[in-house]
């Protein structure tokens, strides 16, 4: 009979959260594992929450970010996994309130699984396996052997979806489709971790000399109150063309035609966009923060920036020297397939929750 699993996220439309629960989801259901996936916003407390898992007769619980599923996890009558996201280890730590959440959940989980070992450091500073020396206690906070490092994998899947088409027929007046352009293009939702705002005064300005050079930035808003800053910060910025989010697909067919793929993220945990890019043989040129840096190495396999002039300076230098160009996409094409596969991904997360189903059993005999 096989064994069932909850995966628990928060699932907002066209995100890389929904993105990345869907695809591991997809890993542990099969076999002698059945994964059912639900966004923590269909339960309204842990009481409903608790309910749910008995009448599904769920045996674990995989439980992505250790704030938005951890408000559920706190007490919950399973055991479960912990996949941290980026924000809850990057951001949500900064409050008191969401901090004491995420250490009752991370103290109790079985595992706690981070994409790269930055992630596990920083966690780690925060919950490390034994107690504050001054208080006196070698009581372990978190085992060292429940941290584990599992890396993003990732699946593109392009549409036929043409960007200049959708420029042209959406009035983008202000650039001449009609000319070689160089698209460079920052997937992130509207949100104020995402600085979209960073880049579009020195961007526009670099348009206005280089009328060829455009910057699209696609993502949903994910920050309403943000919203109007973003907006305001648009007015009268030639070259910057925003897309409000679109299918994966047709995101994945427009980093496919970029010259180059853009973060400008304040913090990161593994961009699934970025892995997204590199896999389909855009290069990337991204701010320099740790989420970005387990993955793009400066002039190896991306681009690395600090400020906006440092960014337009990459940016020239990718479109003057091809070589580079072709020696970072080669790079890059060689560490998504070494580190990012699916079946790397599968085989680990099958592997954890094995060792976890195992335990268990021996634990009722």
């Amino acid at each position: 009979m096989a064994v069932n699993i909850l995966f628990l996220a928060l699932l907002r439309e066209r995100s890389g959260n929904h993105c990345t629960a869907a695809r591991i989801r997809s890993h542990l259901d099969g076999g002698k594992y059945k994964c059912i996936l639900k966004n923590v916003t269909n339960f309204k407390d842990a009481a409903e929450f608790k309910c749910f898992l008995d009448e599904k007769e769920i045996q674990l619980v995989v439980g992505l970010h250790a704030f938005h599923s951890g408000r559920l996890l706190q007490d919950c009558p399973v055991p479960y996994i912990v996949i941290f996201g980026g924000t809850d280890v990057n951001e949500h730590l900064n409050y008191v309130d969401r901090m004491a959440i995420m250490t009752k959940v991370v103290q109790k989980a079985s595992h706690i699984v981070s994409f790269n070992k930055t992630m596990q450091k920083r966690a780690r500073s925060f919950w490390p396996e034994e107690k504050d020396a001054v208080s006196g206690s070698n009581q372990p906070v978190v085992p060292d052997e429940s941290y584990v490092n599992i890396p993003q994998a990732v699946i593109i899947s392009p549409s036929s979806f043409d960007i200049k088409q959708h420029l042209k027929s959406t009035g983008a007046g202000h650039i001449n489709v009609q000319d070689e352009l160089y698209i460079f293009t920052l997937v992130a939702g509207i949100r104020p971790v995402k600085d979209p705002i960073f880049l579009l005064n020195a961007f526009s300005k670099w348009h206005q000399s280089e009328p060829s050079r455009v910057l699209l930035i696609v993502g949903p808003v994910i920050d309403e109150r943000y919203l109007e800053e973003f907006e305001s910060a648009l007015v009268n910025k030639r070259g910057i063309v925003y897309i409000p989010g679109l299918p994966f697909s047709d995101l994945h067919a427009i980093l496919r035609d970029s010259f180059a793929l853009v973060n400008s993220s304040l913090s990161e945990g593994m961009s699934t966009a970025l892995l997204e890019g590199l896999a389909l043989g855009t290069p990337a040129i991204v701010r320099n923060i740790p989420g970005n840096t387990s993955v793009v190495a400066h002039r190896q396999t991306g681009m690395l920036y600090d400020t906006p002039q440092e960014f337009i300076e990459c940016a020239q230098e990718l479109i003057d020297d091809t070589s580079l160009r072709e020696h970072v996409i080669d790079n890059a094409a060689s560490l998504v397939q070494e580190k990012h596969s699916c079946d790397v991904e599968k085989t680990a997360y099958l592997a954890l929750i094995d060792s976890i189903m195992s335990r268990e059993q021996k634990h009722f005999k």
